[in-house]
C-alpha cells in the first residue's frame, strides 16, 4: 500500500477522490469529533465493492455493497473539554449513588 496523504480542507469538503490504488479508493471526507468539531479523514473503500453500472440502472456504489471501511484520521489532539468539565457532568451520578435524603 502506498502512503496515504493528509487532504486538505477543500478536499475534504468535496470529498474528493485522493487515494486510489490496485485495491482501494481513498475518499477525503471530514470526521465528526465531540463538541461539534471535526477532524481530516481518508476513507478507503475496496474497489470490489463498486459496481460498473451505476446509479441510473438501479445500482448500489459504495460501501453499501461490501463490509467495513478503513477511515485514516488526522486530529490535532486538543478537545474541547477539560478534568473540570467532566467532573462538573457527575455531580448528578454522585448525588442519585448516596440515595434520598439525609
Amino acid at each position: 500500500m502506498k502512503p496515504i496523504k493528509e487532504p486538505t480542507n477543500y478536499q475534504c469538503s468535496a470529498s474528493e477522490l485522493v487515494y486510489e490504488d490496485a485495491n482501494f479508493y481513498g475518499y477525503a471526507m471530514w470526521h465528526p469529533q465531540m463538541g461539534g468539531y471535526v477532524a481530516k479523514c481518508v476513507v478507503l473503500m475496496d474497489k470490489s465493492w463498486h459496481s460498473t453500472g451505476g446509479l441510473h440502472n438501479g445500482d448500489v456504489i459504495g460501501a453499501v455493497n461490501g463490509g467495513c471501511i478503513d477511515m485514516y484520521v488526522w486530529h490535532n489532539g486538543e478537545f474541547p473539554f477539560s478534568e473540570k468539565d467532566g467532573e462538573k457532568d457527575t455531580s448528578a451520578w454522585e448525588a442519585e449513588k448516596k440515595g434520598p435524603g439525609p
